[in-house]
């Protein structure tokens, strides 16, 4: 039988997809061209009270050949609603690409987070659905649907879906030979309008439909074998747009009862509120692989060049280091990022670019033992690293709050406290040591291994935890694992 599970933890890289957006509104400009030949010199206030809605600065030029002081204050306040444009600064051949921002729903980095919309035939079959509540008649060019746990090159067909709304949930459901669905296609892997990386995966829709307005289900399923494709999970987003994502097992495989459309909060115990959604219209592409030199952001995730975890292990984006700054074992260091250097911007063992200002500390190991970095009262999103060489490509662990690592006596590392997407703050760091390894094996040793789910992380960093021991420092680097 084979083994499926409804949600999974996000472990590995998370894409995390950024707009840049660009106001494609119009531009007014009055052209006074007043030919009076009046001597007065009164003071002649025009304030124009347009009340047009562009949310351009308009700087009005009159060409007034009267000698009256004009103190024409235009005083609009405009404030254009027009649909942002996403330019991710790549050119398909025509004028220039126009590509609007219909639903932008990122993954959620944090909550890590998603559940099954795959078909197997049989009863583990689920599907996922969000809405999108459209205020005027919308053409859909580009549909993008972050997930984990497929590879999606591997699948029979990739399967996209829209339904009307029915008293909050869909109008339908893939295949139950009843409802047709506003608009469906079905692909394989390897169609040229489709861009995947794992499960990550954009549909670019070469002959646009056209939505009306009103709320409409958007729902994409991958079809396949779990034993090569393996099970596509829907990313969560961390948005809360319009009704709660909706879940159905139609065959109940999972045990839930949820075998119609069931809000994902009712379903399982969650809180999270839409799925990762991105959709837009326009004149819009396909993203590329990540160029390390390019100067743009060629896949769409947001990240450009050496910030891109595709770039990390490229040499022109490995970053070294030197600091003053000392640590010992047992040592409390109240400190603060604010203002610190910004050198280090990602880490080969970390999942997310570290691009805020970091601390750094260098550490020389009195003998052979466990060390425990751990950094508290901190409220910016700060993580801490341990590397034995100060560069980027040198991570030992990482870790959120707490790095555990092996070291050698005599030999120099560094713990450095860094942050997640820019941020900054005040934190408390401790360093504990011990205990200490006696040729090899811990005073504390006790023979066996204590099957931890990690175990595989554990022992690549102290085999000795797998071959004969498993004592408190390996569980503590369990406890650490993500």
């Amino acid at each position: 039988m084979k083994s499926k599970i409804i949600f999974l933890l996000l472990l590995a890289l998370a894409l995390s997809f950024g707009n840049a957006c660009a106001d494609s509104g119009g531009s007014s400009s009055d052209s006074d061209s007043d030919t009076d030949s009046d001597t007065d010199s009164d003071s002649d206030s025009d304030t124009d009270s347009d009340t047009d809605s562009d949310t351009d600065s308009d700087t009005d030029t009159d060409s007034d050949t009267d000698s009256d002081t004009d103190s024409d204050t235009d005083s609009d306040t405009d404030t254009d609603t027009a649909t942002s444009e996403y330019d991710a600064g790549i050119s398909d051949g025509g004028p220039g690409d126009l590509c609007f921002v219909v639903v932008d729903q990122p993954f959620d980095e944090v909550a890590a987070i998603g559940w099954s919309s795959t078909e197997f035939g049989d009863t583990y079959d689920a599907y996922l659905a969000d809405d999108v509540v459209l205020t005027s008649p919308t053409p859909i060019r580009l549909i993008h649907t972050p997930g984990s746990g497929a590879d999606l090159s591997l699948a029979t067909s990739l399967n996209w879906a829209v339904y009307a709304d029915s008293g909050g949930a869909p109008a339908g459901t893939p295949n139950d030979g009843v409802t047709t669905p506003q608009w469906s296609i079905s692909l394989p892997p390897g169609n040229s309008n489709i861009y995947s990386n794992g499960s990550d995966i954009y549909l670019h829709v070469s002959a646009p439909f056209t939505l009306p307005a009103g709320t409409w289900w958007f729902v994409f399923w991958a079809q396949g074998d779990i034993s090569t494709m393996g099970q596509f999970f829907w990313s969560a987003s961390d948005t809360s747009n319009g009704a709660v994502l909706q879940f159905v097992n139609p065959l109940d495989g999972f045990g839930l009862g949820v075998t119609t459309w069931t809000p994902i909060t009712t379903a399982v115990t969650t809180t999270q509120h839409d799925l990762a959604l991105d959709v837009w219209t326009g004149t819009c592409m396909l993203p590329w692989d990540e160029v390390c030199s390019g100067g743009i952001d060629e896949d769409w995730d947001g990240r450009i060049d050496c910030l891109d975890s595709e770039c990390w292990a490229e040499t022109s984006c490995q970053v070294t280091c030197s600091t003053t700054d000392t640590i010992t074992c047992g040592a409390t260091i109240n400190s603060t990022t604010v203002g610190a250097s910004d050198i280090m911007n990602h880490y080969d063992c970390a999942v997310v670019p570290e691009d805020g200002p970091e601390k750094i500390y260098e550490f020389t190991a009195p003998a052979d033992h466990g060390i425990t970095a751990t950094i508290s009262g901190h409220t910016a999103e700060l993580d801490v690293f341990i590397l034995d060489s100060c560069a980027t490509d040198s991570c030992v662990i990482a870790g959120d709050d707490s790095a555990v690592a092996i070291v050698d006596n005599g030999l120099t590392y560094y713990i450095i406290v860094d942050g997640r997407n820019g941020d900054e703050g005040t934190f408390t760091l401790d360093l504990t040591c011990g205990p200490t390894i006696l040729d090899g094996c811990y005073t504390t040793s006790t023979p066996g291994c204590g099957g931890c789910p990690c175990e595989a992380a554990v022992c690549a960093a102290d085999a000795y935890c797998c071959s004969t021991a498993w004592d408190a420092t390996c569980v503590a680097a369990c406890s650490y694992c993500p």
